[in-house]
């Protein structure tokens, strides 16, 4: 009986700490702790290959279009 006091004592006391850490951290809009680790920013642009994978599509859809027209 005294173990299984002590055990859940032990319990509510890592609970407590844990939300009073949480208390002091920085929350997001859903109420979740902000990760700074995981919080980099966003490389602006597209890099090279993007680029050329976007105007090969862009080339053979406007060539399929003229295809279909019928003035290729």
């Amino acid at each position: 009986m005294v173990n299984r006091f002590l055990s859940q004592r032990i319990k509510v006391e890592i609970f407590e700490k844990e939300r009073d850490k949480m208390k002091k951290e920085e929350l997001n809009e859903y109420g979740y702790p902000i990760n700074k680790d995981s919080d980099k920013k966003i490389r602006q642009g597209m890099d090279f290959g993007t680029w050329v994978g976007f105007i090969l599509i862009l080339i053979m859809i406007i060539w399929w279009v003229l295809k279909l027209v019928g003035i290729i």
